[in-house]
Formats: C-alpha cells, sequence, structure tokens
C-alpha cells in the first residue's frame, strides 16, 4: 500500500472502534484541472476544448 486509502464508512461505531477522516468520493471531473493542468502540462485552453469536446467532462 503507497499510502492511506479513504472509504466511506457505517452510521453506527462500535465503542472500540477507531474514529476516522473520513470524507466524500471526488467529484467526475473535479480533479481535471490538476491531472491535466498541473501534471500532464495542458493549457486551460487545452482543458477547456478537451471537455466542448466531451473527451473529458
Amino acid at each position: 500500500m503507497l499510502g492511506k486509502i479513504l472509504l466511506a464508512s457505517l452510521p453506527w461505531r462500535l465503542s472500540d472502534s477507531p474514529k476516522g477522516n473520513y470524507q466524500a468520493v471526488p467529484l467526475l471531473g473535479e480533479h481535471n484541472d490538476y491531472v491535466f493542468g498541473t501534471l500532464l502540462g495542458l493549457s486551460r485552453e487545452e482543458i477547456r476544448q478537451l471537455v466542448e469536446e466531451k473527451v473529458i467532462c
């Protein structure tokens, strides 16, 4: 395992269960700017064009 994985949990907890730091899953396309812009080096215009062409959302 390379790091912590956040998962949804049950709405109840047993008294000895550890409390987790839970959060919702990312929305579809939420990290597109980071992935396509920062990691892959695409410009905002290139990302906008991909969205327009429905290649990404």
